[in-house]
């Protein structure tokens, strides 16, 4: 499983909904439109394939930045510390 950064900016609000409620079942929400989520590709690949499904094309977007080993152990998190999901966190799929 990789980690990766999952941004969106969707416009209208029932399609809002439905990426948000879609992004909580697979990873753990750091701001208001940002995920973090352990995905292996194949879940990657379905979950954007799901979220491309819901979006409108333009004006929404869709970002999925993949976040290395390296680049994880660097993160640096200032405030309330939000705790990064792992391959054992238990999300629907």
């Amino acid at each position: 499983m990789d980690l990766f950064l999952i941004s969106y900016d969707i416009c209208a609000p029932k399609r809002l909904r439905a990426v948000a409620g879609l992004l909580e079942d697979h990873g753990r929400r750091l701001q208001q439109s940002v995920f973090a989520c352990a995905l292996s590709s194949n879940d990657r690949e379905a979950l954007v394939t799901g979220v491309l499904d819901r979006m409108e094309c333009p004006p929404d977007h869709l970002w999925t930045l993949p976040l290395s080993a390296r680049s994880r152990d660097r993160l640096c998190q200032h405030g309330t510390e939000v705790s990064l999901p792992t391959e054992t966190d238990c999300y629907i799929a």
